[in-house]
């Protein structure tokens, strides 16, 4: 089907591949981050216009969870390529999970606990992800360099890193201690 236009054009079959105890690692810890997100659902409020009291906190959270997400939305065809049954999965559900972050901020009132353990769980995945693209040295992937896949994985992360740093900044200013 795509294999007649010479850039879509990938040698490999259709897998599902192994990456060892530090994908295993990785995949555990993003999939707990994607259950948090879907978790924060219930918070949903479509009664209260949120957009009236948006702080620049809160704004700038919505800015790097959507920075995130559209990085994640672009890596869906690059995983098709691939031809990796389960990295497909994967990647459409983290793109899904990375879509409700920014939405759920815009929609809730206090969804902070959310997305700081999605954060914090994501974070951690791509150090995971990190170490592992140190230790294999022949993992490539179709469409990116190993260089251009670090500098992606050591974006997102510190975008995750942005994501921890920024709700606590909006912690320290929205929430008052009464004694």
């Amino acid at each position: 089907m795509c294999d007649n236009i010479p850039f879509l054009h990938s040698e490999k079959d259709w897998r599902c591949a192994k990456y060892g105890p530090l994908g295993l690692i990785e995949t555990i810890l993003k999939v707990g981050g994607m259950l948090v997100m879907l978790a924060s659902i219930g918070l949903y409020d479509p009664q209260i216009n949120r957009l009236e009291v948006i702080s620049w906190s809160k704004t700038a959270l919505v800015v790097v969870t959507g920075v995130i997400a559209f990085i994640h939305i672009l890596l869906i065809p690059q995983r098709l390529l691939e031809r990796e049954v389960c990295a497909i999965a994967f990647m459409i559900a983290s793109a899904l999970a990375h879509i409700i972050a920014p939405i759920i901020q815009l929609t809730a009132a206090d969804p902070s606990q959310y997305i700081f353990c999605f954060a914090l769980l994501m974070l951690f995945g791509d150090i995971v992800k990190l170490a592992f693209l140190k230790i294999e040295d022949e993992f490539q992937v179709h469409m990116l360099s190993r260089q251009n896949l670090i500098f992606l994985t050591s974006f997102t992360a510190f975008l995750y890193f942005a994501t921890l740093i920024l709700q606590g900044l909006q912690w320290s200013i929205d929430l008052v201690v009464v004694a």
